[in-house]
Order: C-alpha cells, then sequence, then structure tokens
C-alpha cells in the first residue's frame, strides 16, 4: 500500500444507479435549458455580456473558417489584425467545439453549455463516489457543484470558456487520487487526457488553479500524513504521478500550447500584469456573505447589482443545504480527506480574496505565474467544488450516525437532495437570461448606398457592444474586444491617445479620432453611434484615405518600441509622409522619389495571406496596414525579403 492510500473501505459499484443518477444530471440541466437545447433564434447569457461581446463573434468565424477548409491562423477583422488561434479562448481544437462546425452558432452555445454543466455534475459524482461517498450523497455533491453560482453565473455571464473547465477539475482530481494510491497505465492515460482537455477548454487560469489544487494535494498527504520518517523519501518521490500526466497533457495539447507562448511573447501579458492589474476583482470580505444571501446586494439580472465587480465574478453561492452539511462532514470517519477539502476550500477563498488578503503578496512575487492573471476571484470554483464534495461526506455521516432504519435514511437524504435542488433551482431560475439571434446580429457596418465602396479599407467601430461585429460581417476594425491583444497595438493607441502607455482596456477607448494617427491603419470610415443610442448609428468618411497598402521613401530608423513611440509623439510628426522602422539592423535606404507615379493594388486579403502588386521606379517600402506579428513573412516575386516592423 502506497503512503497515499486513505485507508477507504471500498463499496461495490452499481452501475445502475450510476446510469439512473448520470441521467438525472441531464434532466435537471434540461428543466433549466428548457427549449434553448432546440432553438437555434435564441442563446444562453444576457444581451450585454460575453457572448454577444466576444464569443459569438469570435467562434462563428472560427469555425466558418475552419468548414471552409482555413485554420485561421490570422484575425484580419479586429484591433487592427491579430492572431487568432493562438488565443486559447478561440478553443479550435477541443472537441466538443466540434459542434460549431455543424450547427448554428447560437445553438451550438446551447448545446455545449448543456453538455458542460450536466459533465460538472458526473464529474463531482464520480470523484464522490471515489472517495467512497453513498450513491446519493454523490449525487448531491454533483448538484452542489454543477449549479452552484460560479456555473450558473457564468452562463448568465456568456462565459464559455469557463464553463467549458469546470468539469475537468474535479475528473483530474479522480484520476489523480487513483495514480497516487494505485499508479497503472490507463490511470496515466486518463489523468493526461483530462488535462489536455482542460487546456484546450480555452481558459488557462483555471488549468492554474488545477495545477494548485493538485500540488496541494500530494503535499498534503506527504507532509502530514506519511506514515513512516524512512517512506518520506518515497512519498516525495511519489510527485512524479503528478508530473507525468501533466508533461503529456501539455504534449497532447501542444497544438493548442505553442502558438499561444509564441503570442504571449508578443502580447500585453509577455510583461506581466502589475500588482494592481492582478489585483484587479478580488473577491471583497463582505461579499463572503453570497455564499449564504446571495441576493444581499442585488443581482445583475434585476439591474440593482449593489457589490463590487461583477455578481458572477463575486458569488460563491451554493446553497444554506450545501453548506450545513459541509460542517457535519467533521463527524465522518474519513478525516484526512475532509480536513484537505477543508484546507482546498479556504485556500480558494484565500486567493479569490485577492488585495484584500494579507497572502496576496506572498503569491504575486513567490509563485510562479501567478502574475500573469487577473480576478483571481475566480478561484472561489475550488471553494465551491470542495464544499460541494465535503457535503456528501457530511450528509453520510449524519445518515449513519442519526438515522438507523431505512427508512428514515432514505427520507431524510431526499429531503436534503431535494430542498437542494430547490434551493439552486431558485437561484438558478432568477439568473436565467437568453439573447435573440436578432440581436447578436445587428451589425454595425458602411452602407453601400451612402457612399462610394472601397474594396478594401478598414473602419473603426464606436459603437459600445459591437466592437467585435465585424468578424461577423467580414469587414477589417480597428476597434475590438479582447483581453488578449499585441502589445504593439496597446502601445501605438496608448500613446496616441494620450493614455499611460501599460493602460489596460478590453476594449480599445479611442478619445480622439483623427484621420492623421488612423491612416497607418488605413482607417476609411468611423461608425458611431447615433445621438447617444447603441442601438442606431451613424458613418462618417475620413477623405483623406490613402489604402491599406503605400509606398514610402521618407523614413527613419530606431532601434526599439519605445523610440518609435517617441519618435510618433512629436508634435511635427506625420503620419501620412513619414515612417519609423523598427530594427537593429541597418536596412537598405530607399531611392529619390520617382518620375512616374508609383503604383500599389491588393490583389487579396485574406485570413492568413495577403497578395499585393506593386510597380515601382526606384527601391522603396511598401507599407502594409497590418498590426505586425513575427509569425508574418514576405515574398517578394516568390523571394523571400526582410519584413520590418513600422
Amino acid at each position: 500500500m502506497t503512503p497515499f492510500a486513505l485507508e477507504l473501505k471500498k463499496k461495490p459499484a452499481n452501475s445502475s444507479s450510476h446510469i439512473f443518477f448520470i441521467l438525472s444530471y441531464f434532466v435537471l440541466a434540461a428543466i433549466y435549458f428548457n427549449k434553448l437545447l432546440f432553438d437555434s433564434t435564441r442563446c444562453i447569457s444576457d444581451p450585454q455580456t460575453d457572448v454577444l461581446l466576444y464569443f459569438y463573434p469570435i467562434r462563428y468565424f472560427g469555425f466558418t473558417s475552419l468548414s471552409r477548409g482555413v485554420l485561421p491562423l490570422w484575425n484580419p477583422h479586429t484591433f487592427g489584425g491579430m492572431p487568432y488561434q493562438a488565443i486559447s479562448q478561440t478553443a479550435l481544437f477541443y472537441p466538443l467545439n466540434l459542434f460549431f462546425l455543424f450547427l448554428p452558432t447560437t445553438l451550438a452555445i446551447n448545446l455545449t453549455t448543456y453538455l458542460h454543466i450536466v459533465l460538472s455534475g458526473c464529474a463531482a459524482y464520480f470523484l464522490a463516489r471515489r472517495m467512497n461517498r453513498s450513491a446519493c450523497a454523490a449525487f448531491l455533491s454533483g448538484i452542489a457543484y454543477a449549479f452552484c453560482g460560479q456555473q450558473i453565473l457564468r452562463l448568465y455571464a456568456g462565459h464559455l470558456t469557463i464553463n467549458a473547465v469546470l468539469p475537468w477539475l474535479p475528473l483530474f482530481l479522480l484520476f489523480l487520487h487513483n495514480l497516487f494510491n494505485a499508479p497503472r497505465f490507463s490511470h496515466i492515460a486518463a489523468a493526461s487526457f483530462i488535462f489536455a482537455l482542460a487546456i484546450l477548454a480555452g481558459h488557462p487560469q483555471y488549468v492554474y488553479y488545477l495545477m494548485m489544487a493538485s500540488f496541494v494535494y500530494w503535499a498534503f498527504f506527504v507532509f502530514l500524513f506519511h506514515v513512516k520518517k524512512e517512506s518520506l523519501l518515497k512519498s516525495l518521490g511519489s510527485i512524479r504521478w503528478m508530473i507525468i500526466p501533466t508533461i503529456l497533457g501539455i504534449l497532447l495539447s501542444s497544438i493548442q500550447i505553442l502558438p499561444t507562448l509564441a503570442f504571449t511573447k508578443e502580447s500585453i501579458r509577455s510583461e506581466g500584469l502589475t500588482r494592481e492589474e492582478a489585483g484587479s476583482f478580488s473577491l471583497p470580505p463582505k461579499q463572503i456573505i453570497s455564499f449564504v444571501a446571495p441576493a444581499i446586494f442585488g443581482s445583475d439580472k434585476a439591474g440593482n447589482y449593489t457589490g463590487m465587480g461583477h455578481e458572477w465574478e463575486m458569488t460563491g453561492y451554493c446553497g444554506m443545504i450545501t453548506l450545513l452539511l459541509a460542517l457535519f462532514a467533521l463527524l465522518s470517519r474519513e478525516r484526512r480527506i475532509v480536513i484537505f477539502y477543508f484546507i482546498l476550500s479556504i485556500l480558494g477563498l484565500i486567493i479569490a480574496l485577492g488585495k484584500y488578503s494579507p497572502f496576496f503578496r506572498v503569491f504575486y512575487f513567490i509563485l510562479p505565474g501567478f502574475r500573469l492573471f487577473r480576478g483571481h476571484v475566480k478561484a472561489l470554483i475550488l471553494t465551491n467544488l470542495s464544499l460541494a464534495l465535503l457535503a456528501g461526506f457530511g450528509l453520510d455521516a449524519l445518515v449513519e450516525k442519526y438515522f438507523y432504519t431505512r427508512i428514515k435514511r432514505n427520507l431524510f437524504t431526499s429531503a436534503m437532495i431535494g430542498v437542494l435542488i430547490l434551493e439552486l433551482g431558485v437561484f438558478a431560475f432568477t439568473r436565467r437570461s437568453t439573447t435573440s439571434f436578432e440581436f447578436l446580429n445587428s451589425i454595425p457596418v458602411v452602407k453601400k448606398n451612402d457612399y462610394p465602396e472601397t474594396s478594401f479599407h478598414r473602419q473603426l467601430t464606436l459603437v459600445t457592444g459591437r466592437e467585435n461585429s465585424s468578424l461577423l460581417s467580414g469587414t477589417m476594425d480597428l476597434s475590438g474586444y479582447d483581453s488578449d491583444q499585441l502589445l504593439r497595438y496597446r502601445n501605438f493607441i496608448n500613446r496616441t491617445q494620450g493614455l499611460p502607455l501599460k493602460y489596460y482596456q478590453l476594449k480599445t477607448d479611442f478619445r480622439k479620432v483623427s484621420a492623421g494617427y488612423l491612416a497607418p491603419f488605413g482607417v476609411q470610415y468611423v461608425i458611431a453611434s447615433r445621438n447617444g443610442d447603441e442601438s442606431s448609428w451613424q458613418t462618417h468618411r475620413f477623405d483623406g484615405f490613402q489604402g491599406l497598402c503605400r509606398i514610402m521613401r521618407k523614413i527613419k530608423i530606431v532601434s526599439t518600441s519605445n523610440e518609435a513611440l517617441g519618435e510618433i509623439s512629436k508634435p511635427d510628426f506625420d503620419f501620412t509622409k513619414n515612417l519609423v522602422l523598427e530594427t537593429g539592423e541597418n536596412p537598405p535606404k530607399p531611392g529619390d522619389e520617382p518620375s512616374t507615379p508609383d503604383r500599389v493594388e491588393i490583389m487579396e486579403w485574406r485570413t492568413n495571406r495577403i497578395h499585393i502588386r506593386a510597380k515601382a521606379e526606384t527601391p522603396c517600402y511598401l507599407l502594409v496596414s497590418n498590426v505586425y506579428a513575427r509569425g508574418w513573412k514576405a515574398r517578394a516575386n516568390g523571394k523571400p525579403v526582410s519584413l520590418y516592423p513600422a
């Protein structure tokens, strides 16, 4: 027996009971989703949240491209151009997202979120069963996890990648437990596959918390419960059963990890977040009461939320029954595993408190990777999962200690499950919201009747909530909405807008709009709200539009981005005539102005490829209005040529 054995007397599994409880999760989730499971005209989430702002357009573009046989490495439609597949939240290779290939996007959103709620319940159920809980106690744990605040409110907020990763947290802990107690190839393979799915689901922050929980699990049993002193070294060596599936999972998901890591080096996260940024969206101590009274601060659905941040971030509600039963878990005979989940629940809460916790500074400076993320209130999911599992222990402990006949046990167990379903059901239905297909597809575009149509141009959309709509219309936009952006883009915008260089923004904050600094991006039209009404808009045209590509001969060479930003900040800098090349090399000098006009024609501007036909009498540089990223390569007449960031 390994040092990790928890001395649980394994009860024989009943496959028929498994089927009954699994089907029950399908039924409960179906009651919540109702007609949405077969409705392509509406999708789950509130109209003003991330399905409209981000996931609907990003998934539509990505999987429409895949259906045409194009792997979208680049997104030409937002932020002046940016990587696409390298951004983890696109989740192109996540297996359950295959539904987006052959179903309408709205229906695929509904079906995948439904399946992940069911999977979350099943995952917590099987983890509880592995911890030797009775079938009914495990079923209760699954309900408490699948329908807790951190799950249901993510549906309201349209956080598809968060809902996608949550089932894999308990499943990975399940197979990790199996590995520590009985290392087998099948357990390694299963844990590796589950870890890969968690990565491919598209939210690295939750994978980070999963790794943290796994390490705490290993450390807890090694350092506190190794049987003999001479077995400590052997116990320390058992960390390999955590490392091996982690490495294999990373290799299995490398098709996503490698591009993401390459993009991160060029993104706003390359410098790491400041302590203030990392501490944003921390859980205020007073809002811990949301575990008991979720409506005390109002709700986003009712429009009367008065708490800090957003309700979907700050609410850890899991039902009063869950909390009470979790306390009674202390009566359980399986003290070791109960103590571990109490510790994990407290750890999740401490991390969620963020800047309000005295440990936050330690986490920020000591824990590798911690400073890459903000909104550490997301760690509440560790608390919700732990409390759900502890509730199962508490239910079994109460039944064994105080109820001596089968009838009384069944009545008490049924009452606990029924009250919990009622509690979480009321909570879930009062936060349920849907968005119509028509609203999702009300897209600001340049009307052909307003202006002569230009084949290739970029627009600037200043309509709140429609920053990513160009992914639906197929137009190219300078605005966008994404937590991941190229650092070059953000620095340029912030500098020209007079904002602090490291000013963080999910969507581009345009405070000054002039043809000068919009010229490098080839912006011809600005679409803005009409008289402050976000449901209608009007189009303005820049008369000085010079195209998305043009030939430049007046250049200045600098070696760093800071020098380049300094040059363009000078009052006399003319974006339409001057070009700053950022390179440590000594590039060729352009020639004199030609006697005959240069000719530039864009032949095609596709997702991953731009084809330009140009003719010039003297040496020159061709400026392409596309934000620079290292993945781009250039060829002229079929031969490789140098590509310089400008």
